[in-house]
């Protein structure tokens, strides 16, 4: 399932992150072959942050405390790369994971993306990781994605309290030492961060969430993450009560960074969870 280590830990915990720098009638282009660019707009806001190595603080466990979290994993799989044999090998494996970390009612797995740091324009099954701090839904995609999935499975709205979707992001090799994952605490972004972002798909046009600058974000990371474990978090609650309806998130570049002999490859996997 998985790819050779890369080499050479990095010492700094200061980042590249492009925040959005808002601006009219802007839209991600996720093209027919799905790789979309880097980031979501051209119109971005470049600052140098500062993030928190979680693996050295004790921060509050599991997904509802802070949005998000990193839990082992041991998946089995033959073929990473064969969409069939993800959907009827991993997806079953994940669901589990989630159920188990979020109490869930039920668990269904939506899709599947592979991101390659450096491979990204010359192997069509990739896309590029996405370098602008974003979240993948907004009040209204989210809901819309909720009636879309119940639809497919045959299920009533009625049936159900609230839900999440959730991603769960799994290295594809040993050690990650290049464009890692940073998430934003959820209760440090302010009022005027989140605008509006339009994606358009080839067969529809949907919604994210984008977020400009503020000095008070509080970013996190998980150091050398291996393809032993699993980050997964919150992009969507529908319980409006929640400090943690969704998490802020970037694929971000140290500031020190050197080129790694392997770059970063990774599996995210999208899902909705039910509650009764």
């Amino acid at each position: 399932m998985f790819l050779n280590s890369s080499t050479s830990a990095q010492s700094s915990n200061s980042f590249r992150v492009n925040y959005f720098r808002e601006a009219q009638h802007q839209a991600y282009e996720l093209l027919q072959n799905g790789k979309g660019s880097e980031p979501l707009t051209q119109h971005v806001d470049e600052k140098i942050v500062s993030a928190t190595d979680a693996r050295t603080v004790k921060m509050p466990q599991g997904i509802e405390a802070m949005g998000f979290t990193l839990k082992p994993q041991d998946y089995q799989i033959s073929n990473i790369h064969d969409d069939t044999a993800v959907e009827q090998e991993l997806y079953s494996q994940v669901i589990e994971s989630v159920k188990t970390e979020t109490n869930a009612s039920e668990v269904f797995i939506f899709d599947h993306t592979i991101r390659a740091a450096a491979d990204a324009e010359s192997n069509e099954s990739m896309r590029a990781p996405v370098k602008t701090v974003h979240n993948d839904y907004s009040d209204t995609s989210g809901k819309e994605r909720f009636a879309k999935e119940l639809e497919k499975h045959g299920l009533s709205t009625d049936d159900y309290s609230k839900f999440h979707l959730v991603n769960v992001w799994i290295p594809l090799v040993e050690v990650v030492k290049d464009t890692p994952l940073l998430f934003a605490d959820p209760k440090s972004i302010i009022e005027g961060q989140l605008q509006h972002l339009k994606v358009r798909y080839p067969d529809r046009v949907g919604e994210v969430e984008a977020y400009s600058y503020s000095e008070n974000n509080q970013w996190y990371f998980f150091s050398e993450m291996t393809n032993k474990e699993q980050l997964m978090f919150k992009v969507y609650d529908s319980n409006e009560q929640s400090l943690t309806r969704r998490v802020p998130h970037v694929a971000a570049q140290f500031t020190d960074a050197e080129t790694a002999k392997v770059s970063r490859t990774s599996i995210e996997l999208r899902s909705l969870v039910l509650f009764k």
